[in-house]
């Protein structure tokens, strides 16, 4: 199975793509744009999909906290850049995330 990323430049423009089509794993950033912030954008999408893979990527120190009481798991995208390879290498693979 291969993948298709797709890019979404604000959290609206993420809900239009995924009105018009089916993603496997969702990784948004924590600091959209305050209209439609990360966890507003990951929490919509699992509403309309709760199987939804979402992951939160952090953008600097408190973001854990946020992701941890939204209930969405957290990657920093400096230090766990290796770990978001694996996922895009595996994750679809056995249906189970890397991330622990």
């Amino acid at each position: 199975m291969g993948w298709d990323p797709v890019t979404a430049k604000s959290g609206r423009e993420a809900l239009d793509l995924y009105s018009v089509g089916r993603f496997q794993l969702v990784l948004a950033a924590l600091g959209l744009e305050a209209a439609m912030d990360g966890i507003a954008l990951a929490q919509e999408m699992k509403r309309r999909e709760p199987g939804l893979r979402v992951f939160m990527i952090s953008r600097g120190s408190g973001d854990g906290e946020k992701a941890r009481s939204a209930g969405l798991p957290l990657i920093d995208k400096e230090a766990d850049f290796p770990r978001i390879v694996s996922l895009f290498r595996h994750g679809s693979q056995n249906g189970r995330s890397p991330f622990h």
